[in-house]
């Protein structure tokens, strides 16, 4: 339901809040580290930082024009928005966590025969072969919570989705994938992990992923109503259509005035 919301209705709600103000964090820091490691593959030099500042001011312009509302939250972390993310470009190109003599193959680039997925960067690791890799940057993570946020992307359906189809596409065996997870607070750190694929496990989930377009494509093409469900949670909060379902049961006119058609996010 949510996805038929949000990218066939574009449905959005008319409040931002924390969850919204990181993923534009995370997404202008991967603009910043696209355009850091496309002068790399071009042996260019500059700052990383525009890339980044042009997103978040976009973004933020945006939500402006559309007259948005930031919940509490939000409104004391936007402000803090441009220096947080330039504070982790720095630090993390310093640092270097994928090697520098990794071969750069793809920056950002789009795939539109495989779903047209657009992964962060692929190189050539040093196991000779190409790697997918992908940013994530977390505002805050408490140490206790580390190996949990590490364990959650062992088995991304994103990665392996990344991983099939550049496995595909330079034709040789999907075998690993990496998340380089970057952590700003209560301690800056960057890590580049590395995830193992057994090749039993690509081959199940390409399987659970044929079943999971087919009834996408099925969905699409009629008129029925998409799945939804009671339990309006996921591993990232509350859905935020909760109330476009529950409260006004999809009527446009009563929930107006907390969500808005026809917004891009």
């Amino acid at each position: 339901m949510k996805r038929e919301l949000q990218y066939g209705e574009k449905i959005q709600p008319r409040t931002i809040g924390r969850k919204d103000v990181s993923a534009l964090m995370g997404k202008a820091f991967a603009a910043g580290m696209a355009t850091f490691h496309t002068r790399q593959m071009n042996n260019a030099i500059g700052s990383a930082v525009p890339g980044a500042t042009e997103l978040i001011d976009e973004a933020l312009h945006e939500f402006t024009a559309r007259n948005v509302t930031f919940d509490g939250l939000a409104q004391l972390m936007v402000p803090t928005v441009h220096a947080r993310v330039e504070k982790a470009l720095n630090k993390v190109i310093a640092a270097a966590p994928v090697p520098r003599d990794w071969p750069v193959l793809a920056v950002e680039r789009s795939y539109p025969k495989y779903g047209n997925m657009r992964p962060d960067l692929v190189v050539t690791s040093d196991t000779g072969v190409p790697m997918v890799i992908d940013y994530k940057l977390k505002i805050t993570l408490d140490a206790r919570y580390r190996l949990m946020e590490e364990v959650k992307y062992a088995r991304s359906w994103q990665m392996f989705h990344y991983a099939y189809f550049i496995a595909q596409e330079y034709e040789v065996p999907a075998t690993e994938y990496g998340i380089v997870l970057t952590v700003l607070e209560p301690k800056f750190a960057t890590e580049l992990l590395r995830y193992p694929i057994k090749p039993e496990a690509m081959e199940q989930w390409h399987v659970f992923a044929e079943h999971t377009w087919d009834r996408m494509t099925r969905t699409d093409a009629s008129d029925a109503s998409p799945e939804g469900q009671t339990n309006c949670r996921d591993q990232y909060g509350p859905c935020p259509y909760t109330a476009w379902c529950w409260e006004f049961f999809g009527d446009e006119n009563l929930a107006s005035h907390l969500y808005e058609k026809g917004a891009t996010r």
